[in-house]
């Protein structure tokens, strides 16, 4: 699931050195204590864990997970991380998991390493499920080998588009993987608002002599917005915009900007983005009045309308125009290519 992720939707990431100049979102606390609690608490801060930091050995630990043919998974907690065997017969092979990857809201997935190679395990949570199965994009047959039950291998090109978009000020080493000396595990204030140092320095100083120095994605264009949100969570590829992408794909619902960029309330307003329906510091909302609400902002209309539309009753718009799908087992997404009926 992680490699088709980042091999799909991580293209488009800027390259990134070493974290210089980054600060630490402790030291943005002071100032911008609301943002820091609300974003601390939130599925992006939590998107890269230590594995021991997160609930993820325990349900790994728990049920852990058999296949046909005699593959057997056995978990031990270690200092490191959590020691991975896969057992095929009287053939053994082992790892240490090292990360995991997800908030939790879809799945957790743990990313480890065997003989110094990152490798992507087999084996994923699903909360949907209540319990361990194949991760998604991993083949449905029993492995062949107790090496192919740890999982797939991500080659140092994968595994640092992967770190980039599930962590803060991470690095690279030239054909060896990412740099994670000064990484924070996460998405947090300087993902997206870039380094902090100089912001730092000058606070309190008169905004025309520099002191604002920091990233604002707010002050973006509405493209611009999506573009930034898309460096992880994708964009189409130069030339390969679709009017419906998912139908080309149905794992395409996955990438949210996708779809609004073929949706008509963006091509027509060229004012629709992310942040329209979203705040960046927090978690999706889940009521859907409060989408709802977005919708008629721009979309109300008198009661005795001729139009039979929900929002006549101001009712729930998004089973119409935004529905929810499943493209892979145990993984459901809200369509964000918005429909016109």
């Amino acid at each position: 699931m992680l490699a088709r992720w980042c091999l799909l939707g991580c293209l488009g990431i800027a390259p990134a050195s070493a974290a210089t100049g980054f600060v630490g979102d402790s030291a943005c606390a002071s100032c911008h204590p609301e943002q820091f609690g609300t974003q601390s608490a939130s599925q992006h801060a939590k998107a890269l864990r230590p594995v021991r930091d997160s609930p993820l050995p325990a349900y790994l630990m728990d049920r852990p997970l058999r296949e046909r043919e005699g593959v057997a998974y056995e978990y031990t907690l270690v200092e490191q991380g959590l020691r991975i065997q896969v057992r095929k017969h009287a053939s053994v092979a082992s790892g240490l998991l090292e990360w995991t990857f997800g908030g939790g809201v879809q799945g957790l997935t743990p990313v480890g390493r065997a003989d110094g190679k990152y490798f992507e395990h087999r084996v994923s949570y699903y909360p949907t499920r209540g319990k361990p199965a194949i991760t998604i994009g991993h083949p449905l047959e029993p492995p062949r080998t107790a090496r192919d039950g740890l999982g797939v291998r991500l080659d140092s090109r994968t595994i640092t588009k992967c770190f980039r978009c599930h962590a803060t000020g991470v690095g690279e080493t030239a054909g060896r993987g990412p740099q994670l000396d000064a990484m924070q595990p996460g998405i947090r204030c300087e993902r997206c608002h870039g380094p902090g140092s100089e912001h730092v320095r000058t606070a309190g100083a008169p905004a025309e002599q520099g002191a604002i120095n920091i990233e604002n994605p707010g002050r973006r264009s509405s493209r611009g917005v999506i573009e930034m949100c898309g460096e992880c969570h994708r964009l189409p590829e130069p030339g390969t915009m679709s009017a419906r992408p998912e139908q080309d794909d149905p794992f395409n619902v996955r990438f949210q900007p996708m779809g609004l960029l073929a949706s008509r309330c963006f091509s027509r307003s060229q004012a629709v983005s992310c942040v329209t329906c979203h705040d960046p510091h927090e978690d999706a909302r889940k009521d859907h009045a409060h989408y709802t609400a977005k919708c008629l902002s721009c979309h109300e209309t008198e009661r005795d309308s001729v139009v039979e539309c929900r929002r006549v009753e101001r009712d729930n718009c998004l089973p119409c125009h935004m529905p929810k799908s499943s493209p892979s087992p145990f993984l459901y997404f809200t369509d964000h290519r918005i429909r016109v009926h």
